[in-house]
């Protein structure tokens, strides 16, 4: 037991982890604590190794992601109030073309749409 002790402390310090072998052994840090400082300094690492390799990740900054997504949010929000009004001013405005370009069709629609009863159906329109 104490032969692998002294193993897994040689291979804890040939792993760049003096400092927290250290810690341990002058009882400044309890072992569940070395545990969650072992894991959370292996994760950094692949972290880091990951930054080194991407240079899209490395450049990654939380702070201007969350500007970046509250722009988005906003612009996202304000397009989808204003899409109604788009779309009918936009059928509004081909309405109007429609009726210039063809006035007797649309004189009969608007002669149709007076009318309080005996519509012609819709195929005859």
């Amino acid at each position: 037991m104490v032969g692998q002790a002294k193993q897994y402390r040689t291979e804890l310090v040939d792993a760049g982890l003096q400092p927290l072998v250290d810690a341990v052994e002058e009882g400044e840090t309890r072992e569940d604590q070395a545990k969650d400082v072992l894991g959370h300094s292996v994760l950094l690492g692949i972290k880091n190794a990951i930054d080194a390799r991407n240079p899209v990740l490395n450049t990654f900054r939380a702070e201007q992601h969350s500007v970046t997504t509250q722009e988005f949010v906003g612009g996202d929000r304000w397009h989808r109030d204003t899409a109604a009004d788009r779309v009918r001013r936009s059928v509004a405005e081909h309405a109007v073309t429609s009726r210039n370009v063809h006035p007797d069709q649309s004189a009969v629609i608007e002669r149709e749409a007076k009318k309080k009863r005996s519509h012609k159906p819709l195929r005859q329109l």
